[in-house]
């Protein structure tokens, strides 16, 4: 079996911001298109346009309650919707396939196309 081609996708991650801090002010919302694509690089798209420095996003805020929000807890994260990857395989027979790889590093046979 060879792999011929790699899918990974994404699912917009919305975050709300509660409190002023640096660029963003309360009210606005901001969403993480990707993550870990490669070790700790994630994209941020913020009024209209992407953004790949997040130095400035607390993500020790994912599942805290914050309230109306504060200078140390100004974030709030919606659920995650995990990314998924699909790998397009074909047999030495020439039949070919899609494997989707689960959260463990598994993969399981798809019989649908992603």
């Amino acid at each position: 079996m060879h792999a011929e081609a790699l899918q990974l996708r994404g699912h917009p991650w919305e975050v709300r911001v509660l409190h002023d801090k640096g660029p963003f002010r309360a009210g606005a919302r901001l969403w993480i298109l990707a993550r870990d694509m490669e070790e700790g690089y994630f994209i941020l798209w913020f009024e209209g346009r992407t953004l790949d420095d997040l130095d400035v996003i607390d993500f020790h805020l994912i599942g805290k309650h914050c309230g109306r929000g504060s200078e140390h807890c100004w974030l709030r994260f919606a659920t995650e919707r995990p990314q998924e990857s699909w790998v397009r395989v074909r047999t030495e027979r020439g039949v070919v396939g899609w494997l989707q790889r689960k959260e463990h590093d598994d993969f399981e046979v798809r019989k649908k196309q992603p």
